[in-house]
């Protein structure tokens, strides 16, 4: 991936992405708070309104995201875990030196209440954006069809199915340092948001556009034509 690659998606994101302005607001919100309810709270906003359909068809409202953050958050395994990948960030982490807590520490918000492929990545992600980088349904079946063709043979969207999604995003990141500095890539991101934004979260964007939003059309039509009949 070349650099004017990733900075053309993240302008095409904070332009057509109507629950952009989501995202900073909870990064601000985390990291100007000390309580950790607060914080709490800046997670759950962040899972419901990227989940509403989710949380719809269950009947369940916003009070029910934060309980479901708590779970995890107050977890001693959890704390354990994040605290020994703290000072990582996916551009150079060893990522076979962490294979095990990397996949204990998905496999434990996983299993909690409420977290699927796509809220458990975003948890992640939220609390260490440096390292974790955020994935959906539609994502996830994309690579896991590339593991697919590789020999893979896991379980889609568990742990090891996202650890070999950070290995092909590590690889993606490090093309793009190749290419420049990881501060000039995210100079041009913020320039672009208006905020702080990792290169973690920049190639995020690429994904959604590129695999996402092309996949919401896609079945958007299939309703449309089956309404039609």
């Amino acid at each position: 991936m070349n650099i004017t690659f990733l900075l053309h998606f993240s302008w095409l994101f904070e332009r057509d992405e109507a629950r952009a302005d989501v995202y900073p607001m909870v990064r601000y919100w985390i990291e100007n708070n000390d309580s950790d309810l607060e914080k709490i709270r800046a997670i759950a906003t962040l899972l419901y309104i990227w989940n509403i359909g989710y949380y719809g068809r269950a009947g369940k409202n916003f009070s029910f995201a934060v309980n479901n953050v708590e779970e995890i958050y107050y977890k001693q395994k959890f704390n354990k875990l994040l605290n020994s990948l703290k000072n990582h960030e996916l551009s150079n982490i060893d990522l076979n030196k962490y294979k095990i807590e990397i996949k204990e520490i998905y496999r434990l918000v996983k299993s909690c209440t409420g977290f699927g492929v796509a809220a458990t990545s975003k948890l992640l992600h939220i609390i260490h954006p440096e390292l974790f980088i955020m994935w959906d349904k539609a994502i996830c079946n994309h690579y896991h069809d590339i593991h697919k063709k590789k020999g893979m043979w896991h379980l889609k969207g568990h742990d090891v199915c996202y650890f070999e999604f950070l290995k092909e995003m590590q690889k993606e990141i490090k093309d793009i340092l190749r290419q420049s500095s990881i501060k000039k890539v995210e100079q041009g991101l913020n320039e672009i948001s208006g905020y702080k934004k990792t290169i973690v979260k920049g190639l995020d964007e690429v994904n959604y556009m590129i695999i996402t939003v092309p996949e919401k059309k896609h079945e958007m039509r299939k309703r449309l034509r089956f309404r039609n009949r």
